[in-house]
């Protein structure tokens, strides 16, 4: 009876220790592809997506109007929120926004999904006592990533900021 107890013990025990250990394996992946993904994207931050802002906001200056280009790094902490990897540019609409965090005055941000190798763009047109929108305007992957679609983003609030 005793032999009995103990091999049915030990199935149940090693059953357990093999989906852990294969737990543990699925999450060292996961985190591997996130922080592949996390790293593919910071290169693209540097190479297409910063400077497509950055010409953009040169391009609005010349116009008169002042803008910043901002980054977010990956596990910021921001008003007591973890944030993840981001970029974009803020409309300088009055001097206090400045001294502002990026989401109180019009923006827009594309930020990293890195589980799905994914670019996603938000937006907002609101800043303060001055009404707006804003919310999600659609993700992209990584190789579909383009300046134009980046301009046209940005150019579709600078439309709604400006109209």
């Amino acid at each position: 009876m005793t032999d009995d107890v103990n091999a049915r013990l030990d199935e149940i025990f090693n059953a357990r220790s093999q989906k852990e250990a294969e737990a543990l394996r699925i999450k060292n992946e996961i985190q591997q592809k996130q922080k592949s993904n996390l790293q593919d994207f910071l290169e693209l931050q540097e190479s297409l997506i910063r400077p497509t802002l950055e010409s953009l906001a040169q391009k609005l200056k010349d116009r008169g109007h002042n803008t910043k280009v901002f980054d977010i790094a990956d596990g910021e902490q921001i008003s007591g929120s973890t944030r993840v990897a981001s970029i974009g540019i803020q409309f300088l609409l009055d001097t206090a926004a400045n001294y502002r965090n990026a989401n109180e005055y019009p923006h827009v941000t594309l930020t990293v999904e890195k589980n799905t190798r994914t670019v996603h763009f938000s937006y907002s047109t609101m800043s303060p006592s001055r009404g707006g929108s804003a919310g999600g305007a659609g993700s992209v992957s990584f190789e579909a990533l383009t300046p134009e679609l980046i301009n046209d983003k940005v150019i579709k609030v600078i439309s709604d900021l400006y109209k």
